[in-house]
């Protein structure tokens, strides 16, 4: 075999690898440039739409906290690794949950207080959070939403009230398992 033709082949070959791992290099740091950026957005959109939930109407507050809860639905998983989505998207349903049963609409209270009872059992098994039986976690809920809109305001609640009566219904609801009122 002639040997001038294996020098230049391992130079070459060598080069290449180096390429590879410095395009590699470049892309995971472009990549985790990108991640952060998008973990800043959640933390923009969260801020945005916990204002609007404590100085905005009904409505407004309505639209935003679905707004929010779609994005991040959406968000990529990259954003996972720096932001708890799921606690995330669990505080928005808990919110999105009371909005509902104040105003009367006791079918997305119970839907929204599914999904947060959802997360929950997961965090439960875990071994992240102590349990709560089904049927005392739609006052948990209230009782948690309360708390924190006596610190932070909630501007849309001079529109609605939640009464023991609705909140009666909404525990009645959630713990048949029911999606519709009778």
């Amino acid at each position: 075999m002639d040997n001038r033709w294996t020098k230049p082949i391992g130079v070459v070959l060598a080069l290449g690898c180096l390429v590879a791992v410095i395009s590699r290099l470049t892309a995971l740091s472009v990549n985790s440039l990108n991640t952060k950026r998008s973990a800043e957005l959640v933390d923009q959109r969260m801020r945005r739409a916990y204002h609007i939930y404590a100085t905005g109407s009904f409505s407004e507050a309505t639209n935003e906290m679905y707004s929010y809860l779609t994005f991040l639905t959406n968000t990529s998983a990259d954003v996972r690794r720096l932001r708890d989505i799921d606690a995330l998207r669990y505080i928005a349903n808990e919110k999105l949950a009371y909005m509902a049963a104040a105003s009367g609409d006791l079918t997305n209270a119970c839907e929204h207080l599914r999904q947060v009872y959802e997360t929950h059992q997961h965090e439960a098994m875990s071994g992240r959070v102590s349990a709560i039986p089904k049927a005392d976690f739609p006052e948990f809920v209230i009782r948690g939403v309360e708390a924190i809109d006596l610190k932070t305001g909630a501007n849309w609640k001079s529109e609605f009230v939640l009464t023991t009566n609705t909140t009666a219904k909404v525990k009645m609801l959630f713990e048949s398992g029911l999606t519709n009122p009778p």
